[in-house]
């Protein structure tokens, strides 16, 4: 397990479909749409098909995802540098921009199911939260105890 913070897969799966759609809405406005458009249907098939809870027809799973997300940004970023297909400058650059926040979701998810991840915090976590609410439970009754004391004295 890593240190950064691990985000859950729904929203993974969530900004893609955005994506997507974004990358679709964007061909149908561009001068030279087919190349947009096209990479925004290969976004949302790609988050269409994998196992998870935005997941449409769920043929792969989220290991297997995680890879095929790099194979798409590869995509992205080939799609706007290639010469054979014409494309607007605007174009180009909405594809290299665009990979920025799959790269950005892609680097904060986690990828475990919640049954993985519930099994991994509680391994993780429960002496710690176990510590920690022991330590609460101390400090509140000396709290107590003083206060305790401090109104004894007074009378």
């Amino acid at each position: 397990m890593t240190d950064r913070a691990q985000r859950p897969f729904w929203i993974h799966q969530f900004i893609e479909y955005v994506v997507g759609f974004a990358l679709i809405a964007f061909g149908f406005q561009d001068t030279h749409p087919v190349v947009p458009a096209v990479v925004g249907v290969v976004v949302v098939i790609n988050a269409a098909v994998v196992h998870g809870p935005f997941g449409a027809f769920r043929l792969i799973s989220r290991r297997i995802h995680r890879w095929v997300d790099v194979i798409v940004m590869a995509f992205l970023v080939f799609a706007a540098v290639q010469p054979w297909v014409e494309m607007s400058s605007l174009g180009r650059l909405a594809l290299i921009g665009i990979v920025v926040p799959l790269a950005f979701s892609w680097w904060y998810t986690d990828w475990g199911t919640r049954a993985e991840r519930k099994q991994r915090r509680a391994a993780q976590g429960s002496q710690r939260s176990e510590d920690i609410g022991t330590t609460a439970g101390r400090k509140a009754a000396e709290y107590y105890k003083a206060g305790k004391k401090m109104i004894d004295r007074d009378d």
